[in-house]
């Protein structure tokens, strides 16, 4: 039995190759993978033509039920479709190692992929660096890391061969924190949303890599009829209808026309070079030459006393002295300090949430919505342990003095927002029944003590629908350095999600819901016990008052009064049960108060 991973190319079904078609017409079942690359035309044509149903696996399939897949392949034979050639995505080299691990066979058969149909745009495939993947930008996470990859190829004279991003059956996670199932509708990044988002990394860092004025190629639907490659400027490609998916971008490097040789210079420095380097034979270029040569020596007699100077956080006054950076809760009042939403304001953020905790989320949801389970609960690693651990952590030490308090203040808002929202916005309707058994066998423990980081996760879903409606106004740098608190958070719960994450779900049906007489029954402290024995002792006293007071006013009822003090001296001095006596003495407290009014806590 064989597990054949087979490349379908970039058209249309007719492009399989014979012995794909072949491998396929074989098989006991056909999955087609349909989240790195999609093809123009609807799955069932691929049905119709391979004679064969088509399953379609999404990306929860692809990641999280792969196994499904590649198991089968022990006893049956089974075909995984990929757009393109199987080995251009990473996910499919992960599944053909998981398949061999367990045993099964795998097969693989290649096709045409982006990587090679690139070539059509003119520029030579052997020429090319490294390839970049530029995702879609959102609110807050704006990444740049593929920046580095460009600079690396341009200093090199290589061309760049940047993918988009798609993004299909992306899971809403607002949605999913409510009960609902929902998915994002499909998207799929345009040559010109590409350039857009490399403009804005190239403004923000400066390094003059790449500018308006770099030439590009534009390429969408490669190896299909309605195939369009256009070339030009970044700026002119801003306004080119490249039409529907899939579009790439290429971005030239250097393109050498001309061999130099350079004068009393070994011929190793020997190069190609493009056009843009050539200058003219004039005046001008002849001084253009002397005021290089001249720059050159200036250059060459300061040697390396000078060097550029690195910019940071904190910056040198010029005496040796650091200056301390602007801390951006210094506006903020100390009393106001206690709740989140005195930090954030009216701040429209959203949190980025690590893919890693993301996944945890939905399990979460799926245990919870669609398994009928419960978390097991008091949590052993709860909210209030988690937040402990991460403001004793010694990274958080180091920092300086005024970035470590305004942290501090930001996570102990978080940690008393959660108090008062689990109850109300974090927990599904199914697990109410749960959450009402715990309050009430544990009424006076907070929240964040009972649940953990599951719950925690839960609040960073909503903590922007939370704030959303809260007055105040706070700068760019206090709202970046908020978000950078939250960010930080939750790296340091993903690096120890092994410790905070690992939730015993329990079926709701066999979950023992505590109760409140066990919690009275064991709850109660020596400390307790000791207050419970001073009431008693000053209950004894107030009813001896009582009683000669009621003596005094009334003597024509001293039987009855004298009978009342009587059961006073009755009570013994050491009592045996303080448990006991203590309830008795709160009980014979509280008639007092109704009838005399004089006894008050």
């Amino acid at each position: 039995m064989v597990l054949y991973i087979i490349g379908l190319g970039l058209g249309d079904e007719t492009d399989i190759t014979v012995r794909g078609l072949n491998a396929i017409k074989s098989c006991d079942k056909v999955f087609l993978e349909n989240y790195t690359s999609i093809l123009g035309i609807d799955h069932k044509k691929l049905s119709e033509y391979y004679g064969r149903e088509v399953i379609l696996a999404d990306r929860e399939c692809v990641e999280s039920g792969a196994e499904v897949i590649y198991s089968q392949a022990k006893e049956k034979n089974i075909a995984f479709l990929v757009v393109g050639d199987p080995f251009c995505a990473t996910t499919h080299s992960d599944l053909i190692l998981r398949a061999q691990e367990i045993g099964a066979r795998v097969e693989v058969i290649h096709n045409a992929s982006v990587m090679g149909a690139a070539g059509a745009c003119g520029l030579q495939l052997y020429h090319y660096g490294q390839t970049v993947s530029i995702p879609f930008f959102t609110e807050e996470w704006r990444p740049d890391s593929f920046y580095d990859k460009i600079a690396f190829n341009r200093k090199g004279g290589l061309h760049t061969l940047c993918l988009l991003d798609i993004k299909v059956k992306e899971p809403d996670f607002e949605a999913m924190a409510r009960g609902r199932t929902v998915y994002l509708p499909p998207r799929f990044m345009t040559v010109n949303e590409s350039i857009e988002q490399l403009l804005e990394i190239e403004d923000r860092r400066q390094e003059k890599i790449y500018s308006r004025q770099t030439m590009c190629v534009g390429m969408a639907r490669l190896g299909q009829s309605t195939q369009c490659i256009v070339a030009g400027t970044m700026e002119e490609l801003l306004t080119v209808d490249f039409g529907p998916p899939l579009h790439c971008l290429a971005i030239a490097g250097e393109i050498p026309h001309y061999f130099v040789h350079y004068m009393k210079w070994n011929k190793k420095w020997d190069e190609w070079v493009s056009p843009d380097r050539i200058l003219d034979t004039s005046e001008a270029s002849r001084e253009l030459q002397r005021q290089s040569f001249l720059d050159a020596a200036a250059v060459k007699k300061t040697g390396a006393k000078k060097r550029l100077a690195v910019t940071g956080v904190v910056q040198s006054t010029g005496n040796g002295k650091k200056r301390k950076t602007a801390n951006p809760f210094d506006n903020v009042k100390p009393e106001a300090t206690s709740e989140l939403e005195n930090f954030v304001g009216s701040i429209d953020m959203q949190i980025p949430i690590p893919v890693a905790l993301k996944k945890i989320l939905v399990d979460d949801w799926k245990y919870i919505t669609q398994k009928d389970c419960w978390i097991d609960l008091p949590k052993k690693v709860t909210v209030a342990s988690i937040v402990k651990d991460f403001l004793s952590q010694e990274d958080l030490s180091e920092k300086q003095a005024a970035e470590r308090e305004s942290t501090q203040e930001v996570i102990k808002g978080l940690h008393s927002y959660f108090d008062k929202a689990a109850g109300l916005l974090l927990i599904y309707r199914f697990e109410r029944q749960q959450h009402d058994a715990l309050v009430a066998a544990h009424p006076n423990m907070p929240l964040s003590e009972i649940y953990g980081g599951e719950h925690l996760l839960r609040l960073f879903v909503r903590l922007p629908v939370l704030l959303s409606d809260v007055s105040g106004s706070l700068s760019q740098q206090e709202s970046q350095a908020i978000l950078n608190t939250m960010v930080s958070f939750l790296k340091f719960i993903q690096k120890r999600k092994q410790h905070y994450l690992q939730p015993a779900y329990v079926a709701a049906a066999d979950y023992p819901l505590p109760t409140p007489e066990v919690e009275e029954k064991t709850s109660a402290t020596e400390e307790d016990e000791v207050d419970i024995k001073q009431d008693s002792e000053s209950a004894k006293k107030d009813d001896e008052n009582v009683a000669k007071e009621t003596e005094e006013k009334d003597e024509t009822k001293g039987d009855a009064t004298n009978e009342s003090s009587e059961k006073v001296e009755e009570q013994p001095e050491e009592p045996k049960d303080e448990k006991i006596n203590a309830k008795k003495a709160k009980e014979k407290e509280a008639t007092t108060d109704e009838n005399a009014a004089i006894n008050k806590e």
